[in-house]
């Protein structure tokens, strides 16, 4: 049989064959094919009993051991195309290493990513993972991570089509800057206190408290107006809610005035609307509720393949005073004045704080602990919708949510939600 040889080994038989017949010598056969003199010695006594044979590998032509079998890459092409309960595919905007993370987890197809990507590719698919641009952009200098977890989280939120079907809903959490482990996330339909707090109470309860959170100019974290003249002579800068809060708690609140400066929690966005997506799709989530009861699901399994370790720990414990009524610094906070009915006005709607006519209360909201009111000398009263404002002012959409939630979710039918348009 005529064996085919390369240039290289065409190249090489011919050095053989001058060596052979006399007309160089082993050394300068070893220095033209770049090779020691004892093994020209040792081709030289095979080409003359083996012939052209030895020129090629003995591996040649051959597939290689690691090489799947058809009925297996079929498989993975079968998974790749699956499809959930409603109709979506699962796989189809997924990057090759989280697909193959996937293939082990889930059907153990146990390979490495490059084989996975290769076979993928070689079938027309492609990964979606981003690549920077090659166009010159600005440097920034990476900070190093904190060496102990809880001693900084940056908090963030990242609107984004989690669901696929044209609707954006935003992610708020914080991410511990020495672990890059979510610490606790939360979905709202807008970037509002309400996820971050929730965020917040779910690191809380679950690690203690933080020695700072790291956070953008967001109207959450910092007041933007200017201060008044009075609060100029007495020396105060306004603050928001979500200060208070924190300085309740003996956290530090600090202003990261460039994206850039948390680039850990704005990394973190880029994994998780690559991965949670897939998740979703994957056990058939249709709703924010199902949504925010498998996060904490998922902050397992992105600390799994993504953490870093630390060299210890900052996390406070929760005093027990602030155990009890963590739900009540962790609310957004309304003042009213009841009438001599108990009615008072809220946006476009009016609210009854049983028990408490004539009289200033704080109304409280927070997903944890409802809607409640209390007054100027403590006392909790509970709070009940009543009818519908004429002012036409607009109540933020996630206090919609929250009063659906706690009023009209199989409500009776006394209770009649005036915010929903008709048909």
């Amino acid at each position: 049989m005529k064996i085919k040889l390369s240039q290289r080994q065409k190249h090489r038989k011919c050095v053989l064959k001058k060596l052979l017949a006399g007309k160089c010598t082993n050394r300068e056969a070893a220095i033209e094919l770049d090779l020691c003199k004892d093994y020209i010695r040792t081709l030289k006594r095979k080409y003359k009993k083996y012939g052209d044979r030895i020129l090629v590998h003995g591996n040649s032509g051959r597939k290689p051991a690691t090489t799947l079998r058809e009925s297996e890459i079929a498989r993975i092409l079968e998974i790749k195309e699956m499809t959930n309960v409603g109709g979506k595919k699962i796989y189809d905007r997924i990057t090759f290493a989280h697909f193959t993370r996937k293939l082990a987890e889930n059907y153990g197809i146990k390979h490495d990513h490059n084989t996975i990507g290769k076979i993928l590719k070689e079938h027309g698919y492609k990964s979606i993972q981003r690549h920077r641009s090659k166009r010159a952009t600005a440097v920034h200098e990476s900070r190093p991570r904190k060496e102990r977890m809880g001693t900084l989280l940056q908090g963030d939120g990242t609107p984004f089509d989690w669901f696929g079907d044209g609707n954006l809903y935003c992610l708020q959490g914080f991410v511990d800057d020495a672990t890059k482990i979510p610490t606790g996330l939360y979905v709202t339909k807008n970037e509002c206190s309400f996820g971050y707090y929730e965020a917040l109470r779910q690191t809380l309860t679950k690690y203690g408290k933080p020695k700072a959170l790291y956070v953008d100019g967001l109207s959450v974290f910092f007041e933007s107006r200017e201060p008044t003249i009075d609060e100029q002579l007495a020396g105060i800068r306004p603050k928001t809610q979500f200060a208070e809060a924190m300085e309740e708690l003996g956290v530090e609140l600090i202003h990261a005035h460039t994206p850039e400066g948390k680039g850990r929690v704005e990394r973190f966005w880029t994994t998780a609307q690559q991965i949670l997506p897939v998740e979703i799709k994957e056990r058939n989530i249709t709703t924010v509720e199902e949504l925010n009861a498998y996060l904490p699901e998922f902050i397992e399994y992105y600390s799994r393949h993504f953490s870093e370790s630390a060299q210890g720990f900052d996390w406070r414990p929760l005093e027990d005073c602030e155990k009890n009524i963590l739900a009540k610094i962790l609310s957004v906070k309304v003042e009213r004045t009841t009438d001599n009915g108990c009615v008072f006005s809220l946006k476009n709607y009016l609210f009854k704080a049983h028990g408490a006519p004539r009289q200033r209360i704080m109304v409280h909201l927070s997903v944890q602990d409802g809607i409640y009111g209390v007054t100027k000398k403590g006392k909790r009263v509970e709070i009940e919708i009543f009818d519908e404002d004429s002012s036409g002012n607009l109540m933020p959409q996630v206090w919609k949510d929250l009063i659906d939630e706690y009023f009209f979710k199989d409500a009776k039918a006394k209770y009649r939600a005036p915010y929903r348009e008709a048909g």
